[in-house]
């Protein structure tokens, strides 16, 4: 829209017939999509420019400047452009008949707000739930979770389950199970740790049971030697399949092992 207001401008100033004229922007994509136009958003406009372009009697240069370089033309076309967005813009009468009808909506500016929408929804949600201060404590802090999201894809289906399990304390264990009713103690049954023995929570099957001592040792030649924060696990691929693969070595879940 800007190019073609500068065009415009230039077709609308007699002193410019025949005479070089130079038109800057910082905006490199306006640039490229002149000489490779795309089938991208905005490109009604894009072919309007390029219209304008062709019925220009000026000899025209289109030049990239820098957006952050402290030119003052660019400075006070910035200015400009911000008041045109608040309202203070020109009358339609003194504008490009190609502009005076409304910009169809961007399909991808509305995803882009949409997604934006829920990612807001989102953290109010999480922010006011009671599970954001234990998750965070001892899971992860990195709300929303993208560098966890993006380490799951390295994973299989299978492995990102059992991941998924553990993060968020659903797994049948025995401290789970008996909250849900599932089961009759919350304790341990693979090890004897005193009398009355050690409930059976996630922290305690991946990092304490003298039952698997021997696969913790090997999950500790990945994850590090006395290393027992899954905070930090979770943040790492390699160690993430380490965790996978002592879940699969322990056979606690089921009879088939994991991948």
């Amino acid at each position: 829209m800007g190019g073609i207001l500068a065009l415009w401008l230039i077709k609308s100033t007699p002193e410019t017939l025949g005479k070089m004229v130079s038109l800057y922007t910082d905006n490199q994509s306006l640039i490229h999509s002149l000489h490779r136009p795309k089938a991208t958003s905005g490109q009604h406009l894009v072919k309007n420019l390029i219209s304008e372009v062709k019925e220009v009697n000026a000899r025209l240069r289109i030049r990239w400047i820098s957006g952050h370089s402290n030119v003052p033309g660019n400075k006070k076309a910035d200015e400009l452009a911000g008041e045109a967005a608040d309202g203070r813009s020109s009358r339609k009468e003194d504008l490009p008949p190609k502009l005076w009808l409304p910009i169809p909506t961007s399909a991808s500016a509305t995803k882009q707000d949409y997604h934006s929408t829920l990612m807001r929804k989102w953290k109010a949600m999480w922010t006011q739930s009671p599970r954001m201060s234990r998750f965070s404590e001892q899971i992860d802090e990195d709300f929303p979770f993208t560098k966890y999201r993006k380490l799951r894809n390295g994973l299989t289906r299978e492995q990102a389950s059992v991941v998924m399990q553990i993060r968020c304390g659903h797994i049948p264990l025995n401290a789970y199970l008996h909250r849900i009713g599932k089961s009759a103690s919350r304790m341990c049954q693979k090890c004897n740790n005193g009398e009355e023995g050690v409930p059976e929570t996630v922290n305690h099957f991946v990092f304490e049971c003298p039952a698997y001592t021997e696969k913790h040792r090997t999950m500790e030649n990945v994850t590090g030697t006395g290393q027992t924060d899954l905070k930090v696990i979770m943040k790492d691929l390699k160690k993430l399949k380490a965790l996978t693969a002592y879940v699969n070595q322990t056979k606690r879940f089921t009879q088939q092992e994991l991948p």
